[in-house]
Formats: C-alpha cells, structure tokens, sequence
C-alpha cells in the first residue's frame, strides 16, 4: 500500500498529469452535458406553401403551427421559393399543399401534400419528419371521420370505421428517443478513458531501473484508483448536473467501471513495457482511443461496419463498455450484454497481464546481457 501511494503522489505531482487526468475530463463532462441537454431538435424552422387556401388547409396548417416540432417562420407562394430558402438554409423544412387539395378530399380523391425536409444535419430532419408524419395521419383520420359522420355513421363507429386497424407504439430502451441519454454514456467513457490509457502508456518513461513485479504492480493499482474515481466522478457529474436518466444498480456500474479501468490501465502498462520508448507506447495508446466511440459501435452500430472495422473494434475496451453501460442506466438489465461487456474486459486485463509479465522478462534478459557485454 505504501507502494501505491508513493505512486499516487508521484503522478499527482505533475500539474499537467492532474489537469488532464482529473480535471479535463470533468470539464469535457459538463461541456458535452449542456451541449446535448435538449436532448432532441424541436421547433424545426417551417415554410408553408398553401396553394389551396382552403379552410381544411388552413386546418392543416394550424396542426403544424400549433406542434412543438416545428417553428412557423412564414409562408411564400411558390414550392421553388421554398425550396431555395432550404438550400440557403434559411428554414429546416416546408410543407407544401396543392390547389384543389379540399375540393379533391371531398369527393373522395387522395391529394398529396409534400413534406420536404434538409437532410443535411439528422438530428433536426429526422424528427421533423417524425412530426410531420404523426401530424398527416391524425388529419387524415380527421377527415375521414367527418366523412363517414356526414352520412349518419355513429362517431364510435365512424372511428371504427376510419381506424380499422389501432396502432401501438412503444419504445423501449430509451422512451423519449433522447439523442442526450443515447450519446452522452459513450461520450463521457471516451473522454475519461483516453487520460487513463496516455498516461498509464508512459508510466515507464523517466525510469531509471528497470521494472520489477511490485512496482509494475503499484502503478497498475495506482492508475488505477485515479482512474476509477476519475470515471466514476464524471459520470456522477452527468447524473446531478445534467437530467440524465440511470435505473441501474450502483453495484453494477462500479463492477462494470472497475472492469474498464483495470483493462485500460493493464493494455497501456503493456504498451509502456513493450514499445521502445515513452513517446512511442504514448503515441500507439493514442492511436488506440482516438477512434475508439466511432468503432465501439456506439453512435453507429457494429453490424453496418464493414467486416474488417468490426474486427478493429472488438478489440477496443471501450466497445465492451459504452453500449454496457448504456443499457444499464436506460434499462436497468445486466444481462447478457452486460455479462459479456464485464467478461471481455477481464479477459483483456488478463491478456495484458500475461503480456506484462513476458515483456518484463524479456526486458530484464535485455538488461542483463548488455551488462555482460559491457563487463566483458
């Protein structure tokens, strides 16, 4: 124990170590929490081109005025106007209602109403049509409905009549379809797990003896230890600050937080022991978590990748605990994809191990034939 926290010392006297180790993950926490706090993009910018001017498009109209997804910022005459402030990116969307669009609902015909929406950014455009969507089904019922009343249908049956069919949406996992509680678990583990592999990736660099078992074994358990609470500490951040949604046992996540420090710091002591030099492992480890939230699967899931990437990313730690830990805070389960994420990180950690031994032991042979040849 003495060991470990003449380490811990060590480390923290660096004001660079303590700055991107304990300090800028936190910040980076808090940024990302009030970036994506909305959660979802409501208030869609929206044209109108009415070329009906009907009371049953106006009704139309309205439905879409009156709905949080979307932003009534005015109305022009022509569908080619519209679309230019699209481009210029002046709106987000517009909804376009042809001439004759009353005339032919009432005798009976299917008018088309274009919804155009700008594809260039998802998060708003997905949504948006997700609204505009909701909002024609729930007219067109409407007036269908109407139409069957006007001919002496009960409403009940009416209803019945227009809706044949009762469609139940439910959406588990994440119920609000939040892109904050979908994206901010991954991003918080990819911002405290890139200090955790650097530093622990150079923990050699500067050694004047060479490594030995007790003190391979002090740095593992002190990177470690400020790992863990770096970790942890940032997502507790996330949790009070930000409304961010956790139904999962602590005991798990402490488990699963545990599990992905230890195969971090076990994988950035191997590349320390194993590499040539400091600047090297270093720069290796770097290369290990840059990408690692893209090929976690994480914001795009594993089974689009090509075959090759999904290789790469199988054998990232952060793979075996974003979408882990995600699934715990949403659901609550630890299950099977919880149990594979914990099983994974400890074989890792065990991988790493047995590498640190043999690099250790190879090291030492090293050591001591160049002492032989410069005694000889």
């Amino acid at each position: 124990m003495r060991t470990v926290g003449r380490e811990i010392k060590r480390i923290l006297g660096s004001r660079w170590t303590v700055f991107f180790f304990l300090i800028m993950p936190p910040l980076l926490t808090v940024y990302f929490g009030l970036l994506f706090q909305q959660g979802v993009i409501e208030h869609a910018r929206l044209v109108v081109v009415d070329q009906d001017q009907s009371n049953l498009s106006r009704s139309l109209v309205d439905q879409f005025a009156d709905n949080k997804g979307f932003d009534l910022v005015g109305a022009v005459e022509d569908l080619d106007t519209a679309v230019e402030m699209v481009d210029r990116e002046q709106v987000d969307a517009v909804v376009a209602v042809p001439p004759g669009f009353s005339r032919d609902l009432k005798k009976g015909k299917s008018p088309s109403v274009l919804f155009v929406a700008d594809a260039s950014n998802m998060a708003i455009s997905s949504n948006a049509v997700k609204r505009a969507g909701e909002i024609i089904l729930t007219f067109q019922a409407g007036i269908e409905i109407k139409t069957l009343e006007s001919k002496g249908l009960p409403p009940d049956e009416a209803q019945n009549t227009a809706l044949p069919l009762q469609y139940v949406y439910q959406q588990v996992g994440n119920p609000s379809g939040s892109f904050y509680d979908f994206l901010l678990w991954g991003l918080i583990g990819a911002v405290a797990h890139f200090p955790i592999l650097v530093f622990s990736a150079a923990s050699w660099g500067g050694e004047a003896k060479e490594p030995d078992f007790p003190g391979i074994a002090a740095k593992i358990a002190a990177y470690s230890f400020l790992g863990m609470g770096e970790v942890l500490f940032c997502l507790l951040l996330a949790i009070l600050l930000f409304p961010l949604v956790f139904y999962g046992s602590y005991g798990a996540l402490l488990l699963l937080v545990a599990c992905f420090v230890v195969a971090l710091t076990t994988l950035g002591t191997f590349l320390s022991l194993a590499l040539p030099s400091p600047i090297v492992a270093s720069q290796c480890a770097v290369i290990v978590a840059l990408p690692a939230l893209l090929l976690s699967g994480h914001t795009w899931p594993m089974s689009g990748f090509p075959w090759f990437v999904k290789m790469l990313g199988r054998i990232e730690p952060l793979t075996y605990f974003a979408d882990p830990l995600r699934e715990l805070a949403l659901t609550g389960r630890t299950g099977a994809l919880y149990r594979q994420g914990i099983e994974v990180l400890l074989l890792m950690s065990a991988i790493c191990i047995m590498g640190i031994f043999f690099a250790c032991t190879i090291r030492k042979k090293v050591h001591t034939w160049k002492s032989q040849a410069f005694s000889g």
